[in-house]
């Protein structure tokens, strides 16, 4: 019991226990209030993480979907090139040739 004796107060015995438990409660209370917020960061946290997974998800879906027409375009590409590759020797050839034949009729028109 607290008394106000001589414009003081005088706490007695029997409240020590009682202030003491009122002071536990009260840190108790604080360390679940830190402790839920620590959570709820967490939370947070991890609600974003998956919302990254999920948009990175939707992509891979999507490119799924288009991989078989990449993989026939990439092989018409592949193809093309080989051609381009083919041309230009035939291309490399015939100049070549037209060199040759060239120096082959300037000598003949040098005789």
């Amino acid at each position: 019991m607290i008394i106000l004796e001589r414009g003081r107060f005088i706490i007695k015995k029997k409240n020590y226990i009682f202030i003491v438990i009122i002071l536990l409660l009260t840190i108790l209370i604080i360390a679940i209030i830190y402790l839920n917020n620590l959570k709820q960061k967490e939370i947070d946290s991890l609600n974003v993480m998956l919302k990254d997974i999920e948009e990175k998800e939707e992509l891979v879906a999507s490119y799924s979907e288009e991989l078989p027409k990449i993989k026939e375009l990439k092989q018409k590409i592949m193809g093309q090139e080989y051609k381009i590759e083919e041309f230009s020797k035939q291309i490399q050839e015939v100049t070549n040739l037209l060199i040759e034949n060239k120096n082959k009729l300037d000598k003949l028109q040098n005789y």
